[in-house]
């Protein structure tokens, strides 16, 4: 749970702490595929934050394709 929190940096954290544990997420492989995409999203905005839209628009491009019903994802993936 501690992770998910942390990806999920409602606590406004510097980005290296949510791509650290969204990552972990990731790495994990145990989530289903909506949140993987979650996992995914979340470290993009922290690419993103880091100035790092290559990265950023990689995750949001796996965040599509585990979930392309949640429209942010193609929003986020436009804007970086």
């Amino acid at each position: 749970r501690e992770n998910w929190r942390l990806c999920a940096n409602k606590d406004r954290e510097p980005p290296e702490v949510p791509i650290r544990a969204c990552s972990a997420i990731i790495a994990a492989g145990q989530e289903t595929d909506v949140d993987l995409a979650s996992a995914y999203y979340n470290r993009g905005i922290a690419h993103d934050d880091s100035r790092r839209y290559d990265q950023a628009i990689a995750d949001y491009t796996e965040a599509i394709r585990l979930d392309p019903s949640d429209p942010s994802h193609f929003y986020n993936r436009g804007n970086s």
